[in-house]
């Protein structure tokens, strides 16, 4: 995106994280849902628009619920060749 919407997204996200007094990780994640589905930022003059991608299907994916083992263990990163993999094998860009 342009520098004056990510700018506007990031406000928009450390405001909600203000009102909000989160103390935990991984928050981060709900706010991004929220500030989509909310439609908080559909009237915003910076940003033209929004798009969500299917899980696994953009170049940026969450990857915050894989946290109860080792990405090696899901296959996913080879420590030796510090490589991260797509579900579907083929090398992450």
């Amino acid at each position: 995106g342009e520098q004056l919407a990510i700018e506007t997204y990031l406000r928009a996200m450390v405001n909600e994280w203000d009102e909000n007094d989160i103390k935990m990780t991984g928050a981060d994640q709900g706010f991004h849902n929220y500030l989509y589905y909310s439609g908080k930022l559909t009237n915003s003059a910076t940003i033209s628009k929004l798009v969500v991608w299917e899980q696994g299907k953009g170049i940026i994916n969450n990857m915050g619920a894989l946290r109860t083992k080792k990405f090696v263990e899901w296959g996913i990163y080879d420590e030796d060749q510090v490589v991260v993999y797509n579900w579907d094998g083929t090398v992450s860009p």
